[in-house]
């Protein structure tokens, strides 16, 4: 996997696909957090590169568990995308 700036994946995926990956709603990544007092979301798509190999970008997003456990509504979380990562 290469980790990605929001400016390289915009460089990289290219306007349309970085805005689709950027506005697909994240989910549980259900992967564990060094800092144990944070829970992963993430949000991917799948697309071709230049030479047709099968690609998938994925938006990494970190929520803090306390407001997610408070909160009815997710929606009222901050979803900044902490990177990018391509697989």
């Amino acid at each position: 996997m290469t980790t990605m700036t929001a400016d390289f994946a915009r460089e990289f995926l290219g306007e349309e696909l970085f805005n689709e990956l950027n506005d697909k709603a994240p989910e549980f990544s259900m992967r564990c957090c060094e800092d144990p007092t944070e829970v992963e979301f993430s949000a991917s798509i799948k697309f071709k590169d230049d030479c047709e190999h099968d690609c998938v970008a994925t938006a990494y997003y970190y929520q803090d568990k306390d407001k997610l456990e408070a909160t009815d509504d997710m929606s009222d979380l901050n979803w900044s995308v902490d990177h990018y990562e391509l697989g």
